[in-house]
């Protein structure tokens, strides 16, 4: 019998570097570009005891209405190697570059960047595993405008809800989002992270959360409070007994 592990993908990485489970590195995890950066690197660094092998693969990054990702292929990266064997114990540069000049929003790709598997017998059973990294690319516009708001958020039916809209020419990517819940007395009753993730520039990201019936019932208001490292949004919300019937 063959049991096969396609792949890992390793998307919200928010350190200068990453370690894979396969124990190889990529630094930096990030590459921006634009007007005055038209190309950039990154260095693949092998701690296995043996060869590494990866490939490489270039994608469009869009976002659909709710929030999730898009990938599409592209000619815009140039990138090299495509192909790369990496020695145990050192380290291969990759580079990419654009193509196309800046415009007046933030254009938006992933390098994908997977390990070729070997596969690995134990008695009937074939492991194959390939760990899959997507390196964010962002091209700078020419203006930078960054802002963002709340654009709904309320409780119905037992059911927190609310929007955040990019309403921005660049990426957002908040540190928290957090839904709060509290009494008439201002004692929390709990407190939920939302996990945010990037919300591309012009997009929107829904979040939600199915408040336990009994948590509601006590609840006086909410506070749901998104931030990153430059500024916070919140929205306080009066909650009342029938706004948690379901």
């Amino acid at each position: 019998m063959r049991y096969r592990i396609l792949s890992v993908l390793l998307l919200f990485l928010l350190t200068a570097s990453i370690g894979l489970a396969g124990d190889w590195r990529v630094i930096p995890i990030k590459m921006f570009l634009g007007p005055k950066a038209k190309s950039g690197s990154v260095r693949l660094i092998n701690n296995y005891q043996a060869p590494l092998n990866l490939q490489v693969s270039a994608k469009t990054w869009s976002q659909d209405i709710n929030g999730q990702d898009i990938y599409e292929e592209t000619d815009d990266i140039i990138f090299f190697p495509r192909v790369m064997t990496v020695p145990p114990g050192k380290e291969q540069v990759l580079r990419a570059g654009i193509k196309i000049p800046a415009t007046t929003t933030e254009k938006t790709y992933r390098l994908f960047i997977e390990e070729i598997p070997e596969s690995t017998r134990t008695g009937s059973a074939s492991v194959t595993v390939a760990i899959r990294f997507g390196l964010p690319i962002f091209v700078a516009p020419l203006e930078e405008k960054s802002t963002t708001e709340v654009t709904i958020a309320e409780i119905s039916n037992g059911t927190f809800t609310a929007a955040v809209k990019n309403t921005g020419n660049v990426h957002f990517l908040p540190g928290s989002a957090v839904v709060t819940g509290k009494d008439k007395t201002g004692q929390e009753i709990f407190s939920k992270d939302l996990k945010p993730w990037y919300i591309l520039a012009g997009m929107s990201r829904p979040y939600s959360y199915s408040i336990p019936p009994g948590a509601c019932q006590k609840l006086a208001t909410l506070r749901f409070e998104i931030t990153d490292s430059t500024q916070q949004l919140s929205r306080d919300i009066p909650v009342s007994g029938d706004q948690c019937h379901q």
